[in-house]
C-alpha cells in the first residue's frame, strides 16, 4: 500500500494518480513532504518502512537547517528526492531499498543528527524562558529528545552544557568505533585548480558500488557544495570533517600527510589513501 503524506491538495492528487504508475500498485512505501514528519516518526522509527521524502530544498540546504527529517534520508531504508523530479528514479531508489541495494551512510546520518541537535538546542534555549509563550512545550521536548528534566533555570542550563559540549557529536556515538566507508578530501585531492580530478572520481565510483563514499572538507559548506556541483560531482554527500573531529573512520583520501590530517582534524583512519 502506497501511503502519501502532503497537505496540499493537489500534489497529494497528483501523486495518488502517477505513484501507483511508477512504483506499482502494491508497493509497501510511504511517500511524505519532509514537513510532514512529525506526524509519522514513530512509525518510521518502528517499522522500517521504506519511506521516500521529497521537498523543494536541496539536501545540503535541508542539513544546515538542521531539518530533522535529513538522518533518515542516508539509512538503509529512506531516501531523498528535491521537487521537480523525475519519478522514475523514485523507482530505481525504491526498487533499491526493497532488494537491500541501498547502502547506508552512517557518517551522513551522524553528521545530519549532529545539526539536527544543534538546531533544536537553540530554538528550545530560545524557548524555555519564564512565562513565554512555546516555554512548556519546549520543557516537554527537552525532556522528550534529551532527557532533561527540572526547573526551568535547571532545564536552561544543562541545555546550555550540551550546546557547549566540546566533543562531537559522531565522536560521543561512535567511541573507538570505526565509522564505515570512504571519505574523500575536496580540495586539492578531488578537486585541483578548481576542477574534478577524474582519477579520483574513478576511484570513488568503484567504491561506491560496495561501500558508503562521501566527501569532507574542512571548508565552507555551500561554497564547496557550489563547487562540486560545478564540476557535475553531486552523487556523493558533502560533510565537515569538524563534525568528526576524534572519530576514526575506514577509508580516508587526501593529499596531506596522516599527521597533518591528524593535527589540524584530530581524525584518524584505518586505512589512510596519500594521492
Amino acid at each position: 500500500m502506497i501511503r502519501i503524506y502532503e497537505k496540499n491538495d493537489a500534489i497529494r492528487f497528483s501523486l495518488e494518480r502517477s505513484l501507483p504508475i511508477f512504483l506499482g500498485e502494491n508497493a509497501e512505501v510511504i511517500v511524505t513532504n519532509i514537513d510532514q514528519l512529525a506526524e509519522i516518526k514513530e512509525m518510521i522509527e518502528a517499522q522500517k518502512i521504506p519511506t521516500i521524502f521529497y521537498g523543494f530544498d536541496s539536501e545540503i540546504s535541508l542539513r544546515q537547517q538542521g531539518n530533522p527529517a535529513v538522518p533518515y534520508f542516508y539509512t538503509k531504508y529512506a531516501a531523498y528526492f528535491q521537487m521537480p523530479s523525475e519519478l522514475i528514479k523514485w523507482r530505481i531508489t525504491y526498487d533499491d531499498i526493497v532488494n537491500g541495494r541501498k547502502i547506508e551512510n552512517i557518517a551522513v546520518v551522524l553528521a545530519s543528527k549532529a545539526g539536527t541537535k544543534k538546531n533544536l538546542i537553540g530554538i528550545l534555549l530560545h524557548d524555555i524562558h519564564p512565562g513565554k509563550y512555546g516555554c512548556e512545550k519546549g520543557m516537554e521536548t527537552a525532556k522528550k529528545e534529551f532527557g532533561i528534566t527540572g526547573t526551568i533555570e535547571e532545564v536552561r542550563a544543562q541545555l546550555e552544557i550540551l550546546q557547549n559540549q566540546k566533543i562531537s557529536f559522531a565522536k560521543k556515538t561512535m567511541g573507538k568505533k570505526i565509522i564505515p566507508g570512504v571519505f574523500c578530501d575536496m580540495e586539492g585531492t578531488l578537486i585541483v585548480n578548481d576542477s574534478a580530478n577524474a582519477e579520483i572520481v574513478r576511484k570513488l565510483e568503484e567504491y561506491a558500488k560496495t561501500r558508503p563514499v562521501t566527501i569532507w572538507t574542512g571548508g565552507e559548506l555551500r561554497e564547496i557544495y557550489k563547487l562540486l556541483r560545478k564540476n557535475g560531482i553531486t552523487k556523493w554527500p558533502l560533510v565537515s570533517k569538524y563534525d568528526f573531529e576524534g572519530c576514526i573512520v575506514e577509508t580516508m583520501i587526501d593529499d596531506l600527510e596522516p599527521e597533518k590530517t591528524l593535527a589540524l582534524y584530530k581524525i584518524k583512519a584505518k586505512e589512510y589513501v596519500k594521492v
